[in-house]
C-alpha cells in the first residue's frame, strides 16, 4: 500500500507512518514512510506519531485516515 500511495502523484505527498507486526522498518523508511512502529504500539507512542507528522508535515491538518485489517 505504501509503495501505491508513494508512486502516484496524487498520494506521493502525504505522510504515512506504518503500524506493523512484522518489522520491515528499513524497507518502509526507504519508501518514503513517515515513520514506523512495531505493534503493539502504546497509546501514547501513536499519540507522539500522530503529533510529529501534524507538526512537522502538515500544520494544520485536520483528517487522518486509518487502514487496518483487523474487523474489530
Amino acid at each position: 500500500m505504501l509503495d501505491r500511495l508513494k508512486h502516484d502523484s496524487a498520494t506521493r505527498h502525504i505522510p504515512v507512518h506504518v503500524i506493523s507486526v512484522t518489522d520491515l522498518s528499513q524497507e518502509a523508511l526507504e519508501m518514503g514512510a513517515a515513520g514506523y512502529a512495531l505493534k503493539p504500539v502504546p497509546r501514547e507512542e501513536l499519540a507522539d506519531a500522530l503529533d510529529r507528522l501534524e507538526s512537522h508535515f502538515a500544520p494544520g491538518l485536520r483528517r487522518v485516515l486509518v487502514v487496518e485489517d483487523d474487523e474489530r
